[in-house]
């Protein structure tokens, strides 16, 4: 079944964070961000394999101390979020 870059990406955050043994909010719908609770190297660089398949811009990526953001704007939204999802999964366990 074809997804939507949307669907794509709150599947694509809770999979990255069940990988990495981590937590994650989707506060999309609220405020425009969905975040992994883990801030390492190796799931920041599944978060921006997953960005780079939605043609999410990787300035809305953003780390703290409690995790990883990613920021969604309007734009994304209008212009992306509904198109169909055809990115490389290379952020995806093999396992």
């Amino acid at each position: 079944m074809k997804k939507t870059n949307l669907e794509m990406l709150r599947e694509g955050i809770k999979e990255i964070a069940k990988n990495h043994n981590a937590r994650f909010f989707d506060e999309l719908d609220n405020d425009g961000q969905i975040s992994v609770m883990d801030n390492s190297v190796p799931t920041l660089a599944d978060v921006g394999f997953l960005c780079n398949d939605l043609n999410i811009d990787m300035r809305n990526i953003q780390t703290n101390i409690f995790g990883i953001d990613v920021y969604v704007t309007s734009e994304w939204l209008e212009n992306h979020a509904e198109k169909e999802f055809k990115g490389l999964c290379l952020w995806q366990s093999i396992a």
